[in-house]
């Protein structure tokens, strides 16, 4: 089992950077979308005006993490082919327990004359993994081409309206009339998690803002995403001057030799570690042990998330989770048949449990074991046996995982859920956080089905997991993004421990 010593460095490591690298994405704005009014009739953006066209543009911001640099981003957009050709490139350093985490994106597009998508490429590579998304509208359908881990697969989304960039909400607010007290309501996509959801803009009217130490007259439009909230201000022309999101992620219009200048390093640089650490009112002694943890959670509402289940009970605010006695539960044997189980036993562009590495190693482990609980258990076991323990800022892929035989808890659960699916074991990752000497640190471990759902922890080798282990979300990126809720506001008082 992992010393809790070395498992606080992991952790420390693991899963805060991934929903970093999410939240960042949503800063970057590599996403776009299909916007129509909120409190208007409106379905679509005209275009401008003849004589009106919007001419080239360039802008450089800097990005910034709780007050420190952290990266840039580089935006263009020029006229082409009747309509518009837009790209947005950026790069970001995030600094966990003194080891350096490089991401770089790149998203290119083509629009027509009202800026309504035609085609797109989104490109992310962090320092361990890659990941490539073609798309190219057909009417109101989107079809994805995506490639991880050398595999391409594809997928189609259906929109409601033409598709916009939501990249560009200069146009989206200046073509929308987006003033104060008027909003536009935006489903919008993301690429790197195949995903939708309603966005609302609300236009609130002009103020005085400070840039690179000058005034500016600005005005601030408000964002709202999956429960999330992040303010934007633009001058009259609808240029983005600042953009504050969620987590103490922002970004300011600097000059191009600004921009890529002053990122922190070394000790000078935020540690998200620390600054995202989850306080608790005392310690707990042997928490690897405990049968029992009565907690009271603060900051947050638990009602918007997936707290029931896997020994846990919520009751308002407070939260009680008993150690699963697997050995009483009705068991099950593989592979686990019906329809309640399908999401959890398919493959997904990140989960390939149907690629032929991930079974014939998934079949090689268990063997000839038919007993869900022992096959998760010889699963989770290789699993914890055969990762390297090491930081990691990626979207998860369990191939990619495969090939670098490394990770953080993310990629520990991708596998492991790849490989129980390969076998006909139900799994998903869930994510949540875990005590760890001084503090919750945000983690991701997995549940199985043995006739009810059991959690297992692959990077603590735990099976199941201890009740520290405290979840708040089932499901794939899309969900995990809710996470973004959490960091930064949750705090826990111990109520009891036994």
């Amino acid at each position: 089992m992992l010393n809790r010593g070395l498992g606080r460095r992991i952790l420390g490591w693991s899963s805060i950077g991934f929903w970093l690298l999410m939240m960042g994405l949503l800063v970057h704005r590599e996403h776009f979308a299909s916007p129509e009014a909120a409190d208007t009739a409106l379905s679509t953006v005209p275009g401008p005006a003849p004589g009106k066209e919007i001419g080239a543009e360039e802008a450089w911001m800097g990005l910034y993490f709780q007050g420190g640099k952290v990266g840039w981003l580089h935006y263009t957009s020029e006229p082409s082919n009747g309509g518009y050709r837009i790209r947005e490139e950026s790069f970001t350093r995030l600094w966990m327990m003194g080891t350096p985490q490089n991401i770089r994106t790149d998203t290119t597009c083509s629009t027509n004359r009202a800026f309504a998508l035609t085609s797109f490429t989104f490109r992310l590579r962090s320092d361990v993994a890659t990941l490539e998304v073609h798309g190219a509208v057909k009417g109101k359908d989107v079809q994805l081409e995506i490639r991880s881990a050398g595999r391409t697969r594809k997928k189609g989304l259906h929109l409601r309206g033409p598709p916009y960039l939501f990249l560009n909400l200069r146009a989206a607010r200046v073509m929308a009339g987006l003033e104060a007290g008027r909003s536009l309501r935006v489903p919008v996509i993301l690429p790197s998690t195949l995903s939708q959801a309603d966005a609302v803009l609300t236009g609130e009217g002009e103020e005085k803002i400070r840039i690179n130490g000058k005034p500016r007259r600005a005005c601030r439009i408000r964002v709202r995403y999956a429960g999330l909230e992040a303010t934007a201000w633009s001058d009259r022309e609808g240029r983005i001057l600042k953009e504050i999101s969620p987590m103490g992620l922002s970004m300011i219009r600097e000059t191009a030799g600004e921009a890529p200048r002053g990122i922190k390093q070394d000790e000078e640089a935020v540690d998200i570690t620390a600054s995202t650490m989850v306080p608790v009112d005392r310690r707990l002694p042997d928490p690897a042990n405990l049968k029992y943890l009565r907690i009271l959670l603060k900051g947050i509402d638990p009602a918007d998330f997936d707290m029931q289940g896997g020994g846990q009970h919520l009751r308002g605010s407070i939260l009680e989770i008993r150690r699963m006695d697997t050995a009483s539960l009705p068991g099950a044997r593989i592979p686990v048949r019906g329809a309640a189980f399908d999401d959890y036993l398919k493959a997904t562009p990140f989960l390939q449990s149907d690629a032929e590495r991930i079974q014939r190693l998934a079949r090689k482990i268990v063997g000839h074991e038919r007993e869900a609980a022992l096959a998760a258990r010889r699963l989770m076991e290789w699993v914890y046996r055969n990762l390297e323990k090491r930081p990691t800022v990626s979207l998860p892929s369990a191939l990619e995982v495969l090939d670098e035989g490394a990770g953080d808890c993310n990629e520990h659960a991708a596998l492991m859920a790849a490989l129980a699916r390969a076998v006909g074991l139900p799994a998903r990752v869930v994510v949540g956080v875990v005590y760890m000497d001084d503090g919750f640190y945000y983690h991701a471990w997995n549940e199985v089905w043995e006739g009810a759902w059991v959690s297992l922890d692959p990077v603590m080798g735990q099976f199941p997991a201890d009740v520290t282990h405290v979840k708040f979300i089932n499901g794939g990126l899309e969900e995990q993004m809710r996470m973004a809720r959490v960091i930064g506001r949750l705090s826990v008082q111990i109520l009891e421990a036994r």
